[in-house]
């Protein structure tokens, strides 16, 4: 079983235990990663979300990212009430804050395809919170 990159700097490790306090009570929206290691499309996803990581860093106190172990543990009740509902690896999810929505990702998974998705559903009030989403990079 092949390693997957870590996600960077502003990527947390979620399982059944953190989950409700990193992901249904997090301050920031969250990217959610729902993976596998022993899937294959996951490790060919790893270094993509790794790349997305990279094109949000400049936007870390606006958005988390953050993964999740499916093949260990179980998506807690509280996180399938909210709509986290894991058919296949990997799954996507944006968390979004005021109030609590779950958005799934159901595109493609390139970095620029995801990256655009994130601009669209992310229309951060720009005095609010003192950066645009708007402006994070896409790749060409």
């Amino acid at each position: 079983v092949a390693d997957l990159p870590s996600c960077g700097e502003n990527c947390i490790q979620v399982n059944e235990s953190t989950f409700e306090t990193a992901v249904m009570q997090g301050k920031t929206d969250m990217l959610l990663e729902f993976y596998s290691p022993m899937c294959g499309a996951c490790q060919a996803f790893g270094p993509k979300f790794h790349e997305i990581g990279k094109s949000l860093q400049p936007f870390q106190q606006l958005i988390q990212l953050a993964r999740f172990d499916i093949t260990e543990e179980d998506v807690p009740k509280s996180g399938q009430d909210a709509g986290f509902v894991v058919s296949v690896t990997p799954s996507l999810f944006l968390v979004r804050r005021n109030p609590l929505r779950v958005v799934p990702y159901q595109g493609s998974l390139s970095v620029n395809k995801v990256v655009k998705w994130i601009r669209k559903e992310c229309q951060y009030d720009v005095k609010r919170r003192r950066a645009s989403i708007r402006s994070i990079p896409v790749a060409a």
